[in-house]
């Protein structure tokens, strides 16, 4: 199991987002209008630091709206964050469930491991 959290520890700190000031903005506009992929993102963007202040409050407010919008990545993100407890208070019943519904809407990365 520690193997697995480690794993995906790699994979969250290595979602980086690379843009510079224009496309951060141009980002932000389309999250605020509800573009679950450019929430996702822009969750990426402050939980790195790349284009904005690293948040990682902000971070898990983005995943949440796209999470809840069922994009599968940000499912899977929003589970690492609980996993890690990174914004969020720790809780792996909360990540495991975030995975389940990733899982279950394809994402392969939530499928290797739900068990």
């Amino acid at each position: 199991m520690k193997k697995a959290f480690t794993s995906l520890a790699l994979f969250f700190e290595s979602i980086s987002v690379w843009w510079n000031n224009d496309s951060t903005d141009k980002l932000r506009k389309s999250a605020e209008q509800g573009d679950d992929v450019a929430q996702c993102n822009l969750g990426s963007a402050y939980a790195s630091g790349r284009g904005v202040p690293k948040d990682l409050v902000e971070a898990v407010k983005w995943y949440r709206k796209a999470a809840e919008q069922g994009y599968a990545q940000a499912q899977f993100n929003f589970g690492v964050v609980y996993a890690k407890g990174v914004g969020v208070t720790q809780d792996f019943v909360e990540a495991h469930a975030w995975w389940n519904v990733a899982g279950a809407g394809g994402y392969e990365n939530a499928q290797r491991i739900v068990i």
